[in-house]
C-alpha cells in the first residue's frame, strides 16, 4: 500500500462507549487539529484494528472543502485498474443558504443490513454532530486552537 499509515487522526467523534464495544480504540478529540488535514489518495483510515485489514479503509478521493471517499482496500485496488467498485463511504461538503452541509452516504458491504445499518445510523449521526461543533468551536475559537 503506498498511503500512510494514519494512527493519529482525530477519532469518530461519536458515542465513545459505542466505538469502544465495536472495537474501535481511537480517542476522540475535542479541537480540529490543523496538522492532522493532510490526507492524500491512498493513505488509510483505521476503523477498528481488532478486526484487521478489513477494518482500514483507504482514501480513493479527496478534494479539501469538497469531499472525502473512503473505501476498502480491495475497492481501492478494482478503482485504480479502472474497475466497479463496490462500496464506499463518502463525505460531501455543500453550501447551503447559510452555513455549508456536510453530507455522508455510504453503500456496499454490510450497508443495507439492519444489525450494521441501525448502530451505524446512530454513530454516523453522533459523529456529523460532533464534526459540527468541533468546526463551529474552531470557528469561535481561530485558527490557532
Amino acid at each position: 500500500m503506498a498511503g500512510a499509515d494514519r494512527r493519529d487522526r482525530g477519532g469518530f467523534y461519536s458515542y465513545d462507549w459505542l466505538e469502544r464495544a465495536v472495537g474501535a480504540h481511537i480517542h476522540n478529540t475535542q479541537i480540529v487539529h490543523p496538522e492532522w488535514q493532510d490526507l492524500s489518495v491512498g493513505d488509510s483510515l483505521w476503523l477498528a484494528r481488532r478486526y484487521g485489514q478489513r477494518a482500514r479503509q483507504v482514501v480513493a478521493d479527496i478534494e479539501p472543502k469538497s469531499h472525502l471517499v473512503l473505501m476498502s482496500e480491495p475497492d481501492f485496488d478494482q478503482m485504480a485498474r479502472g474497475e466497479k467498485a463496490s462500496g464506499a463511504w463518502g463525505f460531501y461538503l455543500r453550501p447551503d443558504d447559510g452555513p455549508s452541509r456536510l453530507l455522508a452516504r455510504g453503500s456496499g458491504g454490510p450497508v443495507g443490513h439492519v444489525t450494521f445499518d441501525v448502530p451505524h445510523f446512530v454513530m454516523e449521526q453522533k459523529m456529523l454532530r460532533g464534526i459540527r461543533q468541533r468546526v463551529e468551536r474552531a470557528r469561535w475559537v481561530g485558527p490557532a486552537c
